[in-house]
This record gives structure tokens, sequence and C-alpha cells, in this order.
């Protein structure tokens, strides 16, 4: 019984490599289909610090997150019935975060309606 087959990077037999010595860009040409992409250097934080957006975002990445994690099981179920009758998505976990993504922000959103109808009166 085979549990897992590796196919192994023949580096001999495709092409890879940069543009040039100080590029950033490179390529790859494996098993007939060629990838490009940029190389980025991590940012060091000391010198360039998350803007408030950026801290903003990663929030709402971390609460949607979390709601993700606090699905039951007849939820997660949902989804995946839901998945199957839509063609936008390719992962079912891409579908469940978009949905939980949009659904919290239907919240804050309901939230912050509620505090701007009180301060006005």
């Amino acid at each position: 019984m085979i549990m897992s087959k590796i196919i192994p990077i023949d580096f001999l037999c495709s092409l890879h490599g940069k543009l040039n010595k100080d590029s950033e860009y490179y390529f790859q040409e494996r098993y007939g289909v060629t990838f490009t992409g940029q190389r980025k250097k991590p940012r060091n934080l000391e010198t360039h610090p998350y803007t408030a957006a950026e801290l903003v975002t990663q929030q709402k990445f971390r609460r949607t997150k979390k709601a993700i994690q606090g699905l039951s099981d007849a939820e997660k179920e949902a989804y995946r019935e839901a998945y199957g009758q839509q063609s936008a998505y390719k992962s079912l976990q891409g579908y469940i975060f978009a949905r939980e993504y949009a659904k919290l922000q239907r919240q804050r959103q309901k939230q912050d309606d509620g505090v701007r109808t009180r301060n006005r009166w």
C-alpha cells in the first residue's frame, strides 16, 4: 500500500534563477509551466513600523480567525453545503473566512451606526 508519492524537483532538467545578480525577480520552469515572482526583503519593524491601517486590518483578521475557531459542527456543516453550491471560492477555508469576515464587518457596521445614531440626539 502506497501512503504518499514523492516527486523530487529535478534541478538539472528545469530552469530557475534570477534575471541578473541584483534582480529581485526570479523565474522557474517546472514540468512545462513557467513561474515568476518577486523576492521581498523582510520588513524591519524598527525603521518601518506598522501603520494604524495595517494594525486595524491585522485585528480584523485575528477576530475572523477566532470566530472561525468558535464555529459549531452544525455551522461548519452548513458552510460545507453552501460551499458546494457556489463556484467563486476554490477552497472551503477561503469560503468560510470570507463569509465570517463579512459577517463581522456587518456587525461592526451596525454597532457603528448605533453609536452614531445615539450621539446625534
